[in-house]
């Protein structure tokens, strides 16, 4: 069943009492890491996809310095899947892409207040799948095509990751999960817990108020059958212990290492969720072990 207006007028209430970006304009943000928007070129593009899916903005980042043969990879980024992307995921990229002396993909998927879930899920998918197939022409080795996002956009990483280990319509080096949303049924399994009404409010919105879509693999990637969690490309967990999805995404870490796959797992124990974009606890060491990978991979 859709969410109804009253539904509607009660979400926005949580997430606006909740909202705890509402004086993110009064940070201080290190010159040295703006300076990293001087080495690239980020060009906006609309995409349009086949039907059902509507058309998609992307913000291409390239670095001036960019190798031959480079590697590319496509962000997914966070906010819930209700926010769009922003200034803090235009200066990650630019530092992702200066750093790997190569191109990252920033997918700014739709909003599920207009278009509930699979509708970023198939957008996203469909952009990884185009850019697998254009990286030829960037300049860059469709062999060292990675994906990765943050909060929401990790759940997308992941879902994207398993829908291509049944498909294999594109290879992938890398799968980079940064507190990653993995489970958006876990805020419901804890109904009386205040920290979590924000998470709600999200999972509820993602999928118009059809709740028993939360345990979809597709839509929370925790919840995949053993079956398909094998034959999966290395994966890095970025992980803030002071996390909600913490606990969730160990748990799938380690089941996708019963699965005989390669996976990376980096706990930083003084970092809360959003912090790898947002700029705080140890962001910077985090952004470093994600470049690193990248380059690596």
């Amino acid at each position: 069943m859709s969410l109804t207006k009253q539904d509607i007028e009660r979400i926005n209430e949580v997430l606006d009492r909740t909202n705890m970006h509402k004086n993110a304009s009064e940070r201080v943000i290190p010159e040295d890491y703006k300076s990293y928007l001087s080495q690239v070129t980020q060009e906006e593009k609309i995409i349009d996809l086949p039907a059902p899916c509507v058309p998609v903005r992307v913000v291409i980042s390239t670095a001036l310095d960019k190798l031959p043969d480079c590697p590319i990879h496509v962000n997914f980024h966070g906010g819930g899947f209700i926010h769009g992307q922003d200034k803090d995921d235009d200066l990650y990229c630019a530092h992702l892409a200066a750093e790997i002396h190569g191109i990252v993909v920033d997918v700014d998927y739709a909003t599920s207040d207009q278009h509930p879930y699979p509708m970023a899920f198939d957008q996203s998918y469909a952009i990884v799948r185009m850019t697998y197939e254009k990286a030829p022409e960037l300049g860059a080795d469709s062999g060292r095509l990675s994906i990765g996002g943050s909060s929401a956009g990790g759940c997308l990483a992941a879902a994207i990751m398993l829908k291509n280990a049944k498909q294999h319509d594109f290879p992938l080096c890398l799968v980079v999960l940064e507190y990653a949303a993995t489970d958006s049924w876990m805020p419901y399994q804890f109904a009386e817990d205040p920290h979590l009404e924000r998470s709600r409010a999200f999972s509820e919105y993602y999928v118009d108020g059809e709740l028993e879509k939360l345990r979809e693999p597709y839509c929370s990637p925790a919840f995949a059958e053993d079956e398909a969690l094998q034959n999966l490309p290395h994966t890095l967990f970025i992980a803030p212990a002071k996390c909600p999805f913490y606990e969730t995404n160990q748990r799938l870490a380690v089941r996708m290492m019963e699965k005989g796959n390669e996976v990376s797992y980096h706990a930083f124990l003084d970092s809360v969720h959003g912090s790898v974009v947002r700029m705080t606890g140890e962001w910077r060491e985090a952004q470093d072990v994600v470049i690193r990978y990248i380059k690596n991979a």
